[in-house]
């Protein structure tokens, strides 16, 4: 008992240390999209909770402010895009990068180039 009682509170030590500190702002998929098209920044579709969305942003670091971020779960047009992309599943994050290119779940280090590319020109 007294050793799950300390796993419980350990894992919610763990939980309050990687969650974020304030809700990232997000945009609207239209407006999301229009940047692309305009800017060529890269959109990363994401919801709340989710830990490769949390573990992508971290990874990004000072960069992660380069991209538009849209939450699917506020914005519905962006979960049905999101869908349509993954064959009908809600799967983030889901990266559109500056060339259109579409990736699930992609290793961070590619969205940092693109990213860094950006931040270049």
């Amino acid at each position: 008992m007294l050793v799950a009682v300390v796993a419980l509170v350990l894992c919610g030590c763990l939980a309050l240390m990687v969650a974020p500190k304030r809700r990232p702002q997000t945009a609207r998929h239209w407006e999301a999209q229009a940047q692309l098209v305009r800017d060529g920044r890269v959109i990363i579709y994401w919801r709340p909770g989710c830990v490769f969305c949390t573990r992508l942003r971290m990874r990004l670091g000072s960069l992660r402010s380069q991209a538009t971020w849209v939450d699917i779960w506020s914005d519905p047009e962006a979960a049905a895009f999101v869908r349509d992309i993954n064959g009908g599943a809600e799967t983030v994050p889901t990266v559109i990068l500056p060339d259109g290119e579409a990736c699930t779940n992609p290793d961070p280090v590619l969205v940092r180039s693109h990213l860094s590319m950006a931040q270049a020109a």
